[in-house]
């Protein structure tokens, strides 16, 4: 699930957390009103800044940081694309416009270590420290997902479990009010679960990754990171997922962005399986399987994913049909 669906979850109990707070007493309805408005100030400022991703940085982070730079996207793909956007009326994730200058975007890096991208000068990514600082851009903004996910899942749990306590003295829940906030305290519970072991597998994976990017004098190329220019592709994203299909389903991370006149491609695998990755490029990243494996990743893959207006628009409505009802 996404961070969208603690915001779709919290939505479903607004109501309830009004009740609750004007029924309970001056105490309880202080700690009550604390979560909500902890909750509904998450979700309005998402972007806020937080502490600078760069290894050892103190600093607050600009909100703005690209993931894939804007004109990369702007470039190759065009200033106005298509992607994943949350419908605040529908509460639901639907296919919509987006700009390149606000796709990717996080609270990632200090002024300071905004600059260390110095690829973003030519719009070129060339060598291993390029791939390598690209890779860990996109798993310092999964980082950062994680964290405020769990966050804001953390608070959901503890405001619904505050719901049910002024419930068990009031009694102003139905009985499917009460198993629909029972669920959603279970969700939340299971879902900060899920996400403290994706932070645990990811850093290693970052770390070694900062190591190489910042280290000019390293040339050779790792076997656990993969980088070559393909095929222009319609559409940049960015995902790391757990490869089905094998016995310990090791996480992948992929970057795929416009580069010049191709798509680049960049992929690496969680620390301890580096041998996989070979064996995965060769299955998934020739020039006759390519388009085919990245539009898997496109539907099943990621959230995090920004087309060109002109290739949505070249969809059937089947297509594009399929591709929404997959967010």
């Amino acid at each position: 699930m996404s961070d969208m669906s603690a915001v779709g979850l919290f939505n479903t109990i607004r109501k309830e957390a009004r009740v609750a707070i004007k029924s309970s007493a001056d105490e309880e309805q202080a700690r009550i009103q604390e979560l909500y408005d902890r909750v509904d100030s998450t979700v309005k400022n998402w972007s806020e800044p937080v502490k600078c991703s760069y290894p050892d940085c103190r600093s607050t982070s600009i909100r703005n940081s690209h993931t894939v730079q804007s004109a990369a996207l702007k470039n190759g793909l065009g200033s106005e694309l298509r992607g994943p956007t949350w419908d605040s009326k529908s509460s639901k994730l639907t296919v919509g416009k987006i700009s390149a200058r606000s796709s990717s975007v996080f609270p990632g890096y200090c002024k300071q270590h905004e600059a260390m991208f110095h690829f973003e000068k030519s719009v070129h990514l060339k060598n291993v420290q390029d791939d390598a600082l690209q890779a860990m851009r996109t798993l310092h903004r999964e980082a950062w997902l994680i964290s405020s996910r769990s966050s804001l899942a953390n608070s959901l749990q503890a405001l619904a479990s505050q719901i049910l306590k002024v419930d068990s003295a009031q009694d102003f829940l139905s009985s499917d009010d009460k198993e629909r906030i029972e669920s959603v305290k279970k969700w939340c519970a299971d879902f900060c679960m899920a996400q403290d072991s994706m932070r645990v597998r990811i850093m290693p994976t970052i770390e070694r990754l900062e190591a190489l990017g910042t280290d000019e004098s390293q040339a050779k190329r790792p076997a656990w990171l993969f980088a070559a220019d393909m095929d222009k592709q319609p559409f940049a994203l960015l995902a790391t997922v757990m490869l089905d299909g094998l016995e310990l389903a090791p996480l992948i991370s992929l970057t795929l962005l416009p580069n010049q006149q191709k798509s680049r491609v960049i992929a690496t695998v969680e620390a301890d399986f580096d041998c996989i990755l070979p064996k995965y490029v060769e299955s998934n990243f020739s020039e006759k399987v390519f388009s085919n494996t990245m539009l898997k990743f496109l539907k099943d893959g990621t959230l995090d994913w920004y087309a060109s207006a002109s290739w949505w628009n070249s969809l059937t409505a089947g297509e594009r049909s399929e591709i929404e009802a997959s967010l």
